[in-house]
Order: structure tokens, then C-alpha cells, then sequence
């Protein structure tokens, strides 16, 4: 018998994505399209506030808007407005800035803010994603509705089924409202970074980005090695592996299970660590405590066996 691999299913990972993709933001768009501008156009930047998330320090910063296509595929497309926030270095002579690039996908670019690293030698800079932090904002409440599920189990086919329709709701609804979703891509993301990478004067750039953000920064570098300087990436996930591959994970813990069993405290509670692991997944109680529980919302969250088959 061959155990196959522990994995995040194909639909539980969707899910966690689209939880913070497509409806994630629920905040009206703070920023619109200046009269007369024109694609590629930022405005002067003005005297703003930058305070990292959990901080009490408080920088002082510049904030402008950038102008861009919506799908620049289309002649003819429509432009949109993103937020630019610039902390200058502190230091007399400075280098290359510091673009930072936030995970998700789905997170603001713009916040929860980040400590505003290497001030001393590097401008600190933040381009709002579209379709998050611009005039446009991708909200689903189809989608936010859904993903409770229907009845007892988030993975259940009514509750995929019911996933997978309010997507297409939110699509057509997002459609009919004159929205070109072709033009939210990465691609379409790396070329706003070059637009306000150009218009803030800068010949070349560093990168810090974070799990999703890496992504960005690779294919930014891929199409515009030229003007990156460094990359520095945090919780790397590049093209192609959003899935974990099965038997990784299954020798990962294969391996886990081995350190337990020659720890004295963690094999008395259990001869086999990656053994009990699978048979919890598989037997989850109906409830903890007076909190029932949802064994489509716990897989959804954790890594878990698929069926051994021989």
C-alpha cells in the first residue's frame, strides 16, 4: 500500500487565496483619476503621514496618484488611478530605493504598513495594487457569503458548487459595471511599478517582498532585469508552486515522525507522529467544547492525507 502525499487540496488552496483575493477589500476607493491626466501621469507628490502597522513612530512621507491603463492590451481602455507613498531616506547620500511588494493575493499594498526598512541609505516606496487599492476595487460579497458554506462542510459538493457560482456572480456583476478584469494581472502590476518607477525619477530599484509579492518580484525581474538593483524576498513562492506537492510533504513528515519517535516525551504520546496525523484527518470530531466543528473549514486550513490507494 502506498500512502500518497499530505497536501493542501487543490480547492482548499483556491480558497485560502481567494479568501484574501476577490473581496478582500471591503473599503471604498480612496483615490480617483485627476482631471486631464493621462496614462503614466503621477501627480506631485504632497507632505502625508506614514505610520507602520503596530508602531507608534510616525514618518513623514509624500503621496501622489498614478494614472494607468486599465488593460494596456487595449487601445482604448479605460485608465485608473493607484497610491503612491514615498518615505525619504534619511540619510545624506542615498541609493537605490526600496520598492516593497506585500503578499496575499488580494492584500493592500498600502497596509497593514510595513516598518519602513533601510531609511538610512534607501527611499521607501509603495505602489498601490490595482484592483485593491485604487479607483477600482475588486469586491466580491458573493464571494464573502460563500465561503461559510452550506450546511455542515465547507469542502462539500453543494458548498463548492455554491463557491463556484458566487464567483461567477461577482464576475458578471463586476463586468456589467464596466470593469475589464483581463487588465488585473501581475503583469499589469509590474507595469505600474515601472510607470512609478519612472515617474518618480528613479534609473533602478530594489525589491522586498513578501510570500505573494515574491512572485511579483521575480517576474519584474524576468521582464525588466535593467532596473531591478537587489531582490530581497520573504517566504518565496514563485510561478507554479502554489500547490505542495504530495510527496514532499509526505517525507517531510515522515521525517517529523522520526525525531518524534526519538524524543521521549512526544513518542509516549504517540508511536507513529505522520500515522496519527492521518487518522486525525480522517476522524475529526463533530465538535470541541460546545463549538461544533467543520471538517471542510479545518482541511481547508491545515495540510491533510488524501485516501491511501494501493
Amino acid at each position: 500500500m502506498r500512502k500518497r502525499g499530505i497536501l493542501i487540496g487543490a480547492m482548499g488552496l483556491i480558497i485560502i487565496l481567494l479568501m484574501a483575493g476577490c473581496g478582500a477589500s471591503s473599503e471604498p476607493a480612496t483615490v480617483t483619476v485627476p482631471d486631464g491626466a493621462k496614462a503614466g501621469d503621477l501627480t506631485p507628490l504632497t507632505p502625508c503621514e506614514y505610520q507602520p502597522y503596530g508602531s507608534q513612530e510616525k514618518y513623514d512621507a509624500e503621496c501622489g496618484t498614478l494614472t494607468v491603463p486599465e488593460n494596456r492590451a487595449k487601445a482604448d481602455s479605460r485608465l485608473i488611478a493607484l497610491p503612491v507613498m514615498r518615505v525619504r531616506a534619511t540619510g545624506g547620500s542615498p541609493t537605490e530605493p526600496i520598492f516593497f511588494l506585500e503578499g496575499g493575493p488580494g492584500l493592500s499594498n498600502m497596509g497593514p504598513r510595513p516598518p519602513a526598512f533601510g531609511l538610512a541609505n534607501h527611499d521607501f516606496v509603495m505602489v498601490g495594487y490595482r484592483g485593491v487599492d485604487g479607483s477600482v476595487v475588486l469586491d466580491c460579497p458573493e464571494v464573502e457569503r460563500a465561503r461559510t458554506g452550506v450546511g455542515d462542510d465547507l469542502l462539500s459538493p453543494e458548498s463548492r458548487a455554491n463557491f463556484a457560482g458566487a464567483w461567477a456572480q461577482c464576475a458578471a456583476r463586476l463586468q456589467a459595471a464596466g470593469v475589464d478584469l483581463d487588465g488585473y494581472t501581475i503583469p499589469e502590476v509590474v507595469a505600474d511599478l515601472e510607470a512609478a518607477r519612472a515617474g518618480l525619477g528613479y534609473e533602478r530599484v530594489n525589491l522586498g517582498s513578501l510570500s505573494y509579492g515574491t512572485r511579483i518580484a521575480q517576474i519584474y525581474a524576468y521582464l525588466h532585469p535593467d532596473r531591478i538593483h537587489r531582490s530581497a524576498m520573504m517566504g518565496v513562492n514563485p510561478p507554479g508552486h502554489f500547490v505542495w506537492e504530495p510527496d514532499t510533504i509526505d517525507a517531510q513528515l515522515e521525517y517529523y515522525a522520526q525525531l518524534c519517535a526519538q524524543d521521549a516525551e512526544c513518542s509516549a504520546r504517540t508511536p507513529d507522529l505522520a500515522e496519527t496525523m492521518r487518522h486525525v484527518a480522517h476522524n475529526l470530531p463533530e465538535r470541541w467544547l460546545f463549538i461544533p466543528i467543520d471538517p471542510g473549514k479545518v482541511k481547508v486550513a491545515t495540510t491533510r492525507p488524501e485516501c491511501p490507494h494501493k
